[in-house]
């Protein structure tokens, strides 16, 4: 946990919507929502549904089309 904290420690130089753009799924949902949370909440003035399409699109592709489904 300590590893992933560390990776998403924000300093002042560090890009928080560019990390967020390039954010995908590699292990657990969990873990990606976490990764997901730590940098929205460094970002304001995104809209919601833009963060939700942001979210659901970084899924793994099978994850992601069953959402969609849904």
């Amino acid at each position: 946990m300590q590893a992933l904290q560390a990776r998403f420690a924000l300093s002042q130089y560090d890009d928080p919507t560019s990390a967020l753009f390039e954010l995908t799924q590699h292990r657990m949902v969990n873990v990606y929502l976490s990764e997901f949370e730590t940098l929205t909440n460094h970002i304001t003035g995104l809209p919601l549904p833009f963060l939700l399409s942001s979210f659901v699109l970084g899924l793994t592709p099978k994850i992601c089309s069953e959402v969609q489904a849904l």
